[in-house]
């Protein structure tokens, strides 16, 4: 894992990070919609599986914005080079479980990585927990069972940077595959421009793959 540590006196953020990071909700959030239209029949043709191609697509977008990969240490804000997806699996008796997979920008080996950390969340034994002291993650989510145009996460609030994104159930409107994201970031390390630059990304990935021929595409 490499991490840079941010120089606070020089870094152009650091009133904003003051500000923010002293306050008792440090964090903000976006509900957009997503057109999946084009992607989803792309995935679907490929007989790819929906959850963790999107998963794929969300941590690429996550890592091509700075400001998503930094992160509070103590005292220290540092900006990791690449963050992992941790996200939600089904579970047991209407529960979940958390799953980390090892991001790859490569489509085929990321899905190859989620299928057994996959099967083994669902069937562990116990809840599953993140890595004590593991900071270069993102968390995601899913409601597939709900359309929504506003969320809020939980979040132990302080010094939590995590990212979090969390989708809604995929609805089709007028021939279209529409699906809500909701975005939420803490403010001391990010701002309204940071989400819409991952949100553009991720649309822009989304679209390239939709726009590959089908043989290109890795086999499920």
């Amino acid at each position: 894992m490499s991490i840079t540590e941010i120089d606070l006196e020089t870094w152009p953020r650091r009133d904003h990070y003051r500000m923010f990071r002293g306050l008792a909700q440090p964090y903000f959030s976006v509900t957009v919609e997503l057109d999946l239209t084009e992607w989803h029949r792309a995935i679907k043709a490929a007989g790819l599986p929906f959850y963790p191609a999107m998963i794929h697509q969300a941590t690429k977008a996550t890592n091509a914005v700075e400001a998503f990969r930094l992160r509070i240490r103590g005292e220290q804000v540092v900006r990791h080079d690449v963050v992992h997806p941790s996200f939600t699996v089904p579970w047991r008796e209407d529960l979940f479980n958390l799953c980390i997979v090892d991001y790859d920008p490569d489509l085929a080996t990321f899905l190859a990585r989620c299928a057994p950390a996959i099967r083994a969340a669902e069937t562990a034994p116990a809840l599953l927990q993140d890595e004590p002291g593991r900071d270069d993650m993102v968390f995601l989510s899913c409601l597939p069972w709900l359309g929504f145009t506003g969320l809020t996460q939980a979040a132990s609030g302080g010094d939590d940077a995590f990212p979090r994104l969390a989708w809604g159930r995929l609805t089709e409107r007028a021939g279209r595959k529409v699906m809500p994201l909701h975005v939420q970031l803490h403010h001391a390390l990010a701002d309204g421009l940071h989400a819409a630059r991952f949100i553009a990304e991720l649309e822009a990935g989304l679209a390239a793959y939709a726009r590959q021929p089908l043989a290109s595409r890795p086999a499920p």
